[in-house]
């Protein structure tokens, strides 16, 4: 739980004013990768960027969490 609100909270500072942490969720892909799923407003944001795609890594253990959000560029 610590790892996604750090992913999200990471999500928000990369995409700038107007994208909340209500904006950004961390779900699981099937096999068990997390994935941001934004909202209009993020996704928005995202594009303002000129990203195509946020990727986020999660970490854990028993005392520290952690989240890595990067953001790629899109294609030309």
């Amino acid at each position: 739980l610590a790892a996604r609100l750090a992913a999200k909270r990471a999500a928000v500072r990369l995409l700038g004013g107007g994208v909340a942490e209500a904006d950004v969720e961390v779900v699981r892909l099937p096999g068990g990768a997390p994935r941001l799923r934004l909202s209009s407003r993020a996704q928005g944001a995202l594009e303002k960027a000129g990203a195509g795609a946020a990727l986020v890594s999660l970490t854990h253990g028993r005392e520290h969490a952690a989240a890595a959000v990067l953001l790629v560029r899109a294609r030309a």
